[in-house]
């Protein structure tokens, strides 16, 4: 299994972008619209 990788993006259409991206390729993919909720989901 792939790690899990945490994106952190104001942009919600870059995001999705992303986030088409790496799930294709396998990868568990959180994402994150700021920066606050990005580091409480990094802590959990």
């Amino acid at each position: 299994m792939k790690p899990g990788v945490l994106v952190v993006e104001d942009d919600a259409k870059t995001a999705e972008l992303i986030r088409l991206y790496l799930d294709r390729d396998g990868y568990p993919v959180a994402v994150a619209r700021h920066g606050r909720k990005g580091l409480e989901l990094v802590r959990r």
